[in-house]
Parts: C-alpha cells; sequence; structure tokens
C-alpha cells in the first residue's frame, strides 16, 4: 500500500472530504489530492498532523512494506490482551542495617578527628621552634638607627 492509497483509506475511513481534511490540516485541498494520487509528498511537519489526524503512527504511513490494516489488527489485538507484568529481578540487594552506616560515620569522624588534632599539635611545635630563633635583645634593635632622607619626594602623577 502507498503512501497515497493509506490517506484515502484512512480519510474514508474518518467520512471526511479532501475539503474537511484540509481545513483540519490548515492545507489546501489540492494539496490533499496530490498527496493521495502521489504527485507530491507531505512535509514533515503535514506527515506529523496527518499521523494526529488519522490516528496512526508516521512510521507506518511512510513504510511502503507495512500494511495499514495489519497494523490495526495488531493494535487491537495489543489492546485485548492484559497488560504483562514486569519481571521480577533475579537478584535483589538487601538494604544495609542502619548501624553500619552509623559505624562508618562515627569512625570517619573520629579519624577526620585525629588528623586535625595532630595538624594542631605539629603547626604549634614548629611555631615555638620559629620564635626561639627571632629572640633578639631589644636594646640590640633599637640601636640600630635609620637615616631618613627628606630630599625624596613620591609624585603620584595623575
Amino acid at each position: 500500500m502507498t503512501l497515497g492509497e493509506k490517506l484515502v483509506h484512512l480519510r474514508k475511513e474518518l467520512g471526511l472530504s479532501q475539503l474537511e481534511a484540509a481545513e483540519k490540516l490548515n492545507v489546501s485541498r489540492q494539496a490533499i489530492s496530490r498527496w493521495e494520487v502521489g504527485a507530491a509528498v507531505p512535509s514533515v511537519d503535514n506527515l506529523k498532523y496527518l499521523s494526529e489526524l488519522y490516528g496512526v503512527p508516521v512510521d507506518v504511513l511512510l513504510d511502503g512494506g507495512q500494511d495499514l490494516l495489519a497494523w490495526r489488527e495488531g493494535q487491537q489485538r495489543r489492546e485485548q490482551e492484559p497488560p504483562e507484568a514486569p519481571p521480577e529481578p533475579e537478584h535483589t540487594a538487601e538494604p544495609r542495617p542502619r548501624g553500619r552506616r552509623w559505624a562508618a560515620a562515627a569512625i570517619t569522624a573520629a579519624a577526620l578527628a585525629v588528623g586535625i588534632a595532630i595538624g594542631v599539635f605539629v603547626g604549634l611545635g614548629a611555631s615555638s621552634d620559629t620564635e626561639e630563633q627571632d629572640d633578639a635583645p631589644l636594646e640590640e634593635l633599637q640601636q640600630d638607627e635609620i637615616e631618613l632622607n627628606d630630599e625624596i619626594q613620591f609624585s603620584i602623577g595623575w
């Protein structure tokens, strides 16, 4: 069955004239006629609207090998069959006990606390070493004189 033959069959099945179908699709009656006789092919957008109007998927309209009647019969069979239950998974993961999660969180928190404590002690030890090296008598520091030169002038130049 060609695209044109399918369009004629579906239009007549709904009891629509070419003019009524054209009005619903917002195209001219001549466009419907050209599509049905095979002189032209509808655009992708028009194929989408045709499939919505006639209630069939676009691939059924375009597939020359798939018979429209066979598709309808398959659709009716699927509607009559009871829906299949989804298959049960073979292996279900058992939920972890809550105690394990809390234990893991407690161990992680304890390790973090120990790491922070070690870092603080190492940091304090390093700072006390530098203080001992920088000890200089106050008198020595006061004896050093710095010469100030009044001749230097700074200009920002704004």
